[in-house]
Parts: structure tokens; C-alpha cells; sequence
């Protein structure tokens, strides 16, 4: 929407300029003036006047209606029409013959004769038609890097929602395979954690297609998925978990941290292994600071590199949305896996 503000505003101040070039060029004093000056004024100000009209609707309807949908041959025929209107409402206003016998009026004994100029001369030579010529090329440059603007924002709009749809998959593998297994043991503690599930399955369903979310929604629902997984450990993994939310209306994309937190409870635990997560999560007004730690345990490696696509996709996510505003770093060393991630408002 600013974007679009700031280019509306743009083509107001070329409007502006445009009908304001015969002024600009009027030099001489009141004193001075002319007949004749005021006849090549008036024509001048309404050639500007027409070509600043072709100039707006050629911005916002003839480019984009004919141009980019590639009807060529009807926009050209546009384009020489307002060639057309702006030498001929200008002549039709004030005629050539109204200038001619002013001319011969002021200067009878220096005037010997007018060469006559072909229709072509008349139209495409003027010097009102240099004017359009610049303003259709300026507009046509304009309406084109705007448009190309609006394809590439479509695009990264759609490679985004395609993202967050191959995230909400993983987290439904994922939870799912925790019920089953509470299942399998007819543990009293799977009605809870369908609650869970419920509740985080809400939050996919209602928050995941928007922008932006703010950050204590993106918290709950980390911690709901923390504790569904902790329903189905046992004590031989250690979790400690660290939430300072000094902003909880910090927005930021959804589902963007849990990717990390899944992959480190997917191949960090092991029933038969020894283990620890560590999760350090710090939202202040300027900042948020991430850190997930796990244990690299003995995992099929195979298995990791088919199922390990949440990680990748959030690592485009934070190139398309937020560039150079997030720093990413992920480590794998002594056995240990660490993902720091750091957002800048």
C-alpha cells in the first residue's frame, strides 16, 4: 500500500510538472508580452494540458489494459491518436490562421511567405509532440517497473504460501506420530494430548495464511507442541526451555521458529539415548533472538534427508520476508546441532 501511495505521488508531481513547462518557459514581463506570445502561450498550455491528460490515462489504463495484455496494435492506435489530439486541439483552439495574420499584422514589411509543411511535419515535428513523446515514455517505463514490482510480489506471495503448506504437513507427521504412540501404550494422557493437537491444529488452520501474527501467538503454540512432546519422553531426555517476551505484540511470520524446534525433538530424542534440547527464545521491541540446542544422536541419515525439508523451507522464508532484517546461522559440531537465528523490527 505505501509502495503504491509512493508512486501515485510520483505521477502528481510529473502531472504538476508537465502543465506547469509553459510558465516555466514564459520570460518576458507583462510589458513585453505580445499578441503573438500570448497566441504560442495559450496553444502551448493546452498541447501541455492534453498531453498531461494522455500521460494519466495512459499510466493508469491504456498500459496496463492493452500494453501488458499484449494488444498492441490498439495501443499504437491509441498513441497516435493523443499525437493527433494534442498538435489538433491546440490548432483547432487557436488556428495557424489567427497566428499568420498576427504575424503579418506586426511585422507587414518582414514577412514574405510561409512555406507550406506536409500533415507529417505538422503532427509529428511539432514542438508540442516532443513533449508526448517524453511523457508516453516516461509513463510507459513508470507503469512497466511498477507492474514488474506487483509480478514479482505475487510471486513471492505464492512461493510462500506453497512454504507454509509444506510446513503444516510435517507438523501434522510429526503430532500425529505422538498420539500413535501414547495410543499404542493406552496411556490416560492421549485425550490431552488431542487437546493439544486441537489447539495447535486451530492456530495452523486460522493463523497460518496471514503475513504477519504476533509473537505471543507463535509462543503458545510452541509451547503446546512442547508440551504434547514431553507427553511421549522419557527421562533420559532433558528439556530446558527459556521464554523472555518483553513484546508480545511483535509481529512476525507464522510458524517460523517451529520448524527448528521440531527438527531438534525429531532427531535429538531417542527413547534408548540420553539426550537434551535446550530452547532460548528473547523478543524485546527491537529484536527477537532464537536459539534451539540439541543433541545429535544415532539416526538413520537417510531418514533425516527425506523428511528434513521444514528446516530448508524456513530458511527460504527468512530470505523471501525478511532479507538482510534475519541472520541465520546453523552448526553441527561435537555432536551438537545449533540453529541461532536473530529478527530485526
Amino acid at each position: 500500500m505505501l509502495r503504491k501511495n509512493l508512486d501515485n505521488i510520483v505521477i502528481i508531481i510529473i502531472s504538476f510538472i508537465i502543465i506547469s513547462l509553459p510558465f516555466l518557459g514564459k520570460s518576458n514581463t507583462v510589458e513585453e508580452t505580445t499578441l503573438l506570445d500570448e497566441l504560442f502561450f495559450k496553444r502551448t498550455l493546452i498541447a501541455s494540458a492534453v498531453t498531461t491528460l494522455f500521460f494519466l490515462i495512459n499510466y493508469y489504463f491504456f498500459i496496463p489494459y492493452y500494453y501488458f495484455n499484449r494488444k498492441y496494435f490498439l495501443f499504437a492506435l491509441i498513441v497516435l491518436t493523443g499525437l493527433f489530439l494534442v498538435y489538433y486541439i491546440p490548432s483547432i483552439i487557436i488556428t495557424n490562421e489567427k497566428i499568420i495574420a498576427t504575424i503579418r499584422e506586426m511585422y507587414p514589411n518582414r514577412v514574405r511567405g510561409f512555406r507550406t509543411r506536409s500533415w507529417m511535419e505538422r503532427i509529428f515535428l511539432d514542438r508540442n509532440a516532443y513533449l508526448y513523446y517524453i511523457t508516453f515514455i516516461v509513463a510507459l517505463v513508470l507503469r512497466t517497473h511498477q507492474h514488474l514490482q506487483e509480478v514479482k510480489n505475487q510471486q513471492l506471495k505464492s512461493e510462500l504460501s506453497y512454504l507454509k503448506a509444506q510446513i503444516n504437513p510435517h507438523f501434522l507427521f510429526n503430532t500425529l506420530n505422538s498420539i500413535y504412540a501414547l495410543a499404542l501404550i493406552k496411556s490416560e494422557l492421549a485425550p490431552n494430548a488431542i487437546l493439544k493437537v486441537s489447539s495447535m491444529m486451530r492456530y495452523v488452520v486460522s493463523e497460518s495464511d496471514k503475513e504477519y501474527i504476533t509473537i505471543d501467538k507463535e509462543i503458545q503454540y510452541i509451547q503446546d507442541y512442547i508440551e504434547l512432546q514431553k507427553l511421549r519422553l522419557n527421562t533420559n531426555t532433558k528439556i530446558e526451555i527459556n521464554i523472555q517476551n518483553e513484546a508480545p505484540h511483535f509481529k512476525i511470520s507464522p510458524m517460523l521458529l517451529i520448524p527448528f524446534i521440531e527438527n531438534a525433538f525429531k532427531y535429538g530424542v531417542h527413547p534408548k539415548q540420553s539426550s537434551s534440547i535446550n530452547i532460548d527464545l528473547k523478543i524485546n521491541n527491537q529484536s527477537i533472538v532464537f536459539e534451539c540446542i540439541n543433541d545429535i544422536l544415532d539416526i538413520d541419515v537417510s531418514t533425516i534427508e527425506q523428511t528434513g525439508t521444514g528446516i530448508i523451507n524456513t530458511q527460504k522464508r527468512l530470505q523471501t520476508i525478511y532479507r538482510d532484517k534475519a541472520i541465520l546461522n546453523i552448526s553441527e559440531s561435537n555432536r551438537i546441532f545449533k540453529v541461532n537465528l536473530f529478527i530485526k523490527k
